[in-house]
């Protein structure tokens, strides 16, 4: 996710809401450890448990930034 919002100028900071898809129900607990270590406390985000898309995942993340851009 980083890597594709600092295509687009942005950060994983200008995350302003996402959905965490968690496999398990403790793998929540697991996903808020690893945004805090990212320096993400406070990440905009409703957590569900659902299936994830590859079986070696934990959890997925679909999220929307918002970034400011200069018009030409």
């Amino acid at each position: 996710m980083d890597s594709l919002l600092r295509q687009e100028g942005a950060g994983l900071a200008d995350i302003c809401a996402a959905t965490v898809f968690v496999k398990r129900p403790e793998y929540a607990e697991v996903f808020c450890e690893m945004a805090a270590e990212r320096g993400l406390e406070d990440f905009p985000a409703v957590c569900v448990v659902a299936d994830v898309c590859r079986e070696e995942l934990l959890f997925e993340i679909d999220a929307a930034a918002a970034v400011k851009k200069e018009l030409a």
